[in-house]
């Protein structure tokens, strides 16, 4: 169902685009139809970043050996900020 949304998202501008200049009653319920389908597309976005908030909160297992827990701060704080970097692209 995801990938059914993702792959219709490309081209919504320039349906939008085309649509701007002149409306029939057809292209109107079209309209609607797609911000269904955006509606959706958030809705699975905002399930994907509650997912990754619970990542978050869960507990690292950390070594005693300071070196070493430093580096596991690190890999968490690069992956939080590609996984943010990748919501905000999305929505």
């Amino acid at each position: 169902m995801v990938d059914e949304f993702i792959v219709r998202l490309p081209n919504l501008k320039q349906v939008r685009r085309k649509w701007r200049t002149n409306y029939t009653r057809g292209q109107i319920q079209q309209k609607s139809h797609i911000t269904r389908i955006k509606s959706e597309i958030n809705k699975v976005s905002a399930w994907d970043s509650m997912d990754q908030d619970q990542e978050m909160n869960e507990p690292v297992l950390q070594s005693t050996d300071p070196d070493h827990q430093s580096e596991d701060l690190l890999k968490t704080s690069r992956s939080y900020s590609k996984n943010h970097q990748r919501h905000r692209r999305i929505s």
